[in-house]
Order: C-alpha cells, then sequence, then structure tokens
C-alpha cells in the first residue's frame, strides 16, 4: 500500500507554459458550488469552461502565443497524477502497487471523495482510506516523538497546514496509545494562492507608479495567458524568500524592456501581511470553536509549502512562543504521518475523529438533523421516519450543511417491500459513523432487524 498527497498541479508534457494549477479545488464541484464559495478561475491560470450540466472543463493554452489549446476535466486530470504517482511507486519498490491511501484536505467532501475514488479506479489502484492531511501530520509527530518523550498524553496539538490550494487545521491531542481530534477548520479559498495573487496585484500597482502604464492589458487577448505567467513568476519569487534575503522579479514589459522590482523582507512581510492574518483569525476561532485558550496549545505544527514563509513562522512564535515545529521539508509532513499512523494502525492505535458538519435527512420536504458538526467518531443511531401512502418511488435525502446552506449529497430509496399504498408506512433507517468520516446509510426492516435494499454510503 501506498499514501498518495493529491498534487495541485498539472503539466502538459512538452506543452510550453500548458499548465494548471489547483486542480483539486474543481474535483466533483458543479458551478454553483464553486460559486458560492467564492472561486474564481484565476487560481487555475487558465480558462475554466463549464457544459450544460455546469461540470468544470480546463482549457490549457500551449505553443507559440498560446495559438493552441487543450481540454482537460478534474477527473482527468487527476487520473494523470495518480497514474503517475502508481508508475513512481512501482520503480522504487519493484513490484505492483494496487492499494493506496488518499490524502485530502478538510475541505473534501462526498462529491470530491467519490470523483477521487472514481479517478484511482481508473489509474488501477483501490482507495483503502481518505485521511485528512493535517491529522495525518498530528498523527506522524506524536508517534515520532514519542521515543523522545516530548509529547505527554493530553497535549494539545495544533497543525497548520497552509498549501497552495488552502488551508486545513487541526486541533488533537494524545489519548494514551490513540489520537483524538478535537476540532478542524478550513478554507479553500486561502492558500499559497492567494499569497500569489497579493504579489500580483502589488506588482502590477508598482509598475503603474513606476512607468505610469498598465503592465497587463486586460483587453488583450493574451491577458489570461501572461496573468498566469506573472502569477508563476511571483510564486517562484515567494518561494525564494529567506531570512535575509527578500522578494526579487524581474519582468519583461509591454515595451519589451526589463522591469525589476525587489522588496526588502520586511517590506515583503507587509505585502502578506494581510493574508497571514487571515491564518491567525483561522487559528483562534478553531480555538475559540473547541473552547479552548493559546496557552492550552503545547504544540504547534507547521506544514504545507506556505508555512515556509518567514512571516507566517514568525506570526506563530508570538502567539505560540517556544512551541512551533518547523520542518524542513513541510510539504513531504502528511506522507510521512500517514505512513506512520498507518503502521501503528495496524498495531491497534486508533484515531478518535469529530465530524465536522451537519448531516440531515429530508422526507417529504421536512428537513431533519441526524448528526451535528462535534459529534465524536465513530458514532451510531437509528431515525425513524414516516412515509406517506404512494405507488411512486419513495426516497429519503441527504444533505449536508454549508455555508448556510444545504447541498443534497445522496438518496437512499425505499423499496416496495417497507411501503403501503393505502396507508403512511414507518421506516427505520440506521447510520453508522466510521472513525474516518464514512457514514453509512442502511434501511433496516423492523420486523426482521435486517438490511433491506442497498446501503448509501458518504464519506467526509
Amino acid at each position: 500500500m501506498v499514501a498518495f498527497p493529491l498534487s495541485c498541479v498539472l503539466k502538459t508534457e512538452s506543452f510550453r507554459d500548458g499548465y494548471a494549477l489547483s486542480v483539486k479545488r474543481l474535483l466533483g464541484k458543479k458551478k454553483p458550488e464553486l460559486e458560492a464559495e467564492g472561486w474564481t478561475d484565476a487560481v487555475h491560470h487558465c480558462k475554466v469552461e463549464f457544459d450544460a450540466m455546469q461540470n468544470p472543463t480546463l482549457v490549457l493554452s500551449y505553443g507559440m502565443n498560446g495559438g493552441s489549446s487543450l481540454r482537460v476535466t478534474p477527473e482527468d486530470a487527476v487520473t494523470v497524477i495518480l497514474k503517475k504517482c502508481k508508475a513512481v511507486a512501482e520503480m522504487h519498490l519493484k513490484k505492483p502497487v494496487t492499494h493506496c491511501v488518499l490524502l485530502v484536505s478538510n475541505y473534501s467532501f462526498q462529491a470530491s471523495r467519490s470523483a477521487l475514488r472514481s479517478c484511482a479506479e481508473r489509474a488501477g489502484l483501490t482507495v483503502d482510506s481518505f485521511v485528512r492531511e493535517s491529522t495525518a501530520v498530528g498523527m506522524g509527530f506524536g508517534i515520532a516523538e514519542e521515543e523522545h518523550s516530548i509529547l505527554a498524553s493530553k497535549d494539545l496539538i495544533l497543525v497548520v497546514d497552509w498549501g497552495g490550494a488552502g488551508l486545513d487545521l487541526t486541533l488533537m491531542h494524545r489519548k494514551g496509545n490513540d489520537f483524538a481530534v478535537l476540532g478542524q477548520g478550513e478554507s479553500s479559498m486561502l492558500g499559497g494562492d492567494s499569497v500569489d495573487e497579493v504579489l500580483c496585484e502589488y506588482v502590477q500597482s508598482r509598475f503603474r507608479q513606476d512607468n505610469n502604464q498598465e503592465l497587463l492589458n486586460p483587453a488583450s487577448k493574451f491577458y489570461r495567458r501572461r496573468l498566469g505567467q506573472l502569477l508563476r513568476r511571483c510564486r517562484e519569487a515567494k518561494e525564494g524568500v529567506r531570512e535575509h534575503e527578500g522578494f526579487s522579479i524581474s519582468l519583461e514589459s509591454p515595451s519589451h524592456e526589463e522591469y525589476a522590482l525587489q522588496l526588502a523582507p520586511d517590506a515583503f512581510a507587509r505585502v502578506i501581511r494581510g493574508c497571514v492574518q487571515c491564518v491567525e483569525e483561522s487559528v483562534l476561532a478553531l480555538l475559540q470553536k473547541c473552547g479552548k485558550r493559546v496557552k492550552d496549545v503545547r504544540h504547534v505544527l507547521l506544514a504545507g509549502g506556505s508555512s515556509n514563509l518567514q512571516t507566517l513562522q514568525h506570526s506563530l512564535n508570538r502567539l505560540f512562543p517556544d512551541r512551533v515545529h518547523v520542518s524542513e521539508s513541510p510539504q513531504s509532513l502528511p506522507v510521512e504521518g500517514v505512513a506512520l499512523a498507518y503502521l501503528r494502525h495496524v498495531a491497534g492505535s486508533e484515531l478518535s475523529n469529530t465530524l465536522d458538519i451537519d448531516l440531515a435527512c429530508s422526507v417529504n420536504g421536512r428537513m431533519d438533523v441526524h448528526l451535528k458538526s462535534g459529534t465524536r467518531l465513530p458514532t451510531h443511531c437509528v431515525k425513524y421516519y414516516r412515509i406517506p401512502p404512494s405507488e411512486d418511488t419513495a426516497s429519503i435525502a441527504i444533505y449536508r450543511h454549508v455555508q448556510a446552506a444545504w447541498i443534497k449529497e445522496g438518496v437512499v430509496f425505499v423499496p416496495s417491500s417497507l411501503r403501503n399504498e393505502e396507508v403512511a408506512s414507518v421506516v427505520l433507517l440506521d447510520i453508522r459513523v466510521t472513525s474516518d468520516s464514512t457514514v453509512i446509510y442502511q434501511l433496516m426492516d423492523t420486523s426482521t432487524m435486517t438490511p433491506v435494499g442497498e446501503e448509501l454510503r458518504l464519506f467526509y
């Protein structure tokens, strides 16, 4: 078994400048849901189109002046990535790889995970489980530091996973040989890409001030392509910022002259301060949600590529003095963590998790919340629902609560054997939630307490 992080980058090999970023933001989502999250296609560095069913497609431009294009669905992109991961793993292991554990973000819900599972199958892989990246980091730290006695039982661990596509937060602690997740937070619109966009806007503003003209012309047919190139250059310059080395970028102006911009470390910190402050606020909001204080946290783990930013490290060090752990390779922490966690799980360790969302059943237009955010996992409950007499197909719809709206996740169909065409029927819905946040719905025969019909599985 191999653990794979879901890469955010797809490159069209042999095609110059044909690439897309943050593919996983689109996976399993339709246009209305993306727009509700405040999404724009600028983060992908390429054009995104939608079909009649509101499903997204990436349009990659390449060749001289972007004269050629390639249309790729997010599912195709992720399948390519997983095939590549599988090939690399088999090359190193020198044997076939058929099973995997997929690392996902905190904001990866049912539709995204179902799409991911389908992509893995197309790549020749069976998904044994999904593990949240920030949770894997915390478990890996707890297991690795066990022999050094750094981590005591009940010590609170805060994981700040700031990657390119979003921010994931997890608050957890050791519980004997096991781990308990107290709460999680996330923002799919506050990632390293957000810093790139801020820097891109700043560079354009400075160029406008210095040259009294625009660096990019929105009316140009090459605008989107050149904006993507500028974002890429800003990202590369950002990744080169160090403690005593500021932000430095060199560009070609519209008049084909070189334009260079340099920022000292303190000036760079001021430019991206807004993004870092949002991370701080998200951390404090999670602590408040879990009823904890800053001083209660014993260890703060930084993961994700953007955690290399000195501005973030200094900010969290002010909040949590002498408690921030910085890795030399923060991008690999989730994979290392899930590998250790899987080995420990085989040895008998378990993860006590919490549900991060509200789930409800809808019958005849009436919404019944059956699982609430904060519920400790694993858990089990049963619900009885009254099904009116009908010759038509009866069903129970499952909804997830997101940003003050209910999104339909799936349907449990009530078979005719449980319905009465003349009077209302009462059906029993058995609901089980595993420790990895898989929710299983199964109708039961109330007289024999045996399963009836197909079960519905939702992955959170």
